[in-house]
């Protein structure tokens, strides 16, 4: 199954829209299900999504929308947990991670709320943030290129491609994990 994950959009508060580069590589890599985490903002920016494939999203410190603080997805024999983090993790997010998947019973943790495109094994657990699809500021102003990513999952193997949108264009990274 082809997951696209995005979040930290903050439409419209900090920027004005979600870059059309999202929607487009979703399209082409024929996203199956898409997983946001947090900080979405509105409504309309769901619905938007959704007109692409269905969407999980949940809730982010500064979103108002009746969304669950945490969501869990199996895929296949995988179980993808989603959660914004802001209430649990620091700002690196390691070892409150794992306890939060551990909580969940996950294998997959997507995260949000530091708009840093990061992912690492920890513990046997694959912890993935998408960054901000929109590259909105994050605390204290820091301001990074626009990211998202796009999950290939397949029995008890996860394909991670990574995106940034930067001056030249979209930068891709890809990397593989055996769960």
């Amino acid at each position: 199954m082809i997951l696209g994950v995005l979040g930290d959009t903050h439409v419209p508060g900090r920027v004005r829209s979600i870059p059309h580069l999202v929607f487009e590589t979703f399209r082409e890599r024929g996203v199956e299900l898409i997983l946001c985490s947090g900080d979405i903002n509105t409504l309309s920016t769901l619905k938007e999504l959704r007109k692409l494939t269905p969407l999980y999203a949940v809730r982010g410190e500064i979103d108002f929308l009746d969304l669950p603080e945490n969501k869990i997805i199996g895929v296949g024999s995988i179980k993808v947990g989603m959660t914004h983090g802001h209430e649990a993790l620091d700002e690196m997010g390691r070892e409150p991670a794992v306890v939060t998947a551990r909580e969940m019973g996950v294998d997959v943790l997507v995260l949000g709320h530091t708009h840093e495109l990061r992912q690492e094994v920890l513990n046997g657990l694959l912890v993935i943030n998408p960054g901000s699809a929109t590259g909105a500021w994050a605390a204290a102003g820091v301001v990074r290129e626009p990211s998202f990513m796009v999950l290939d999952i397949s029995d008890r193997s996860v394909t991670v491609e990574t995106y940034r949108i930067g001056e030249e264009g979209l930068e891709k990274g890809t990397e593989g994990h055996d769960l």
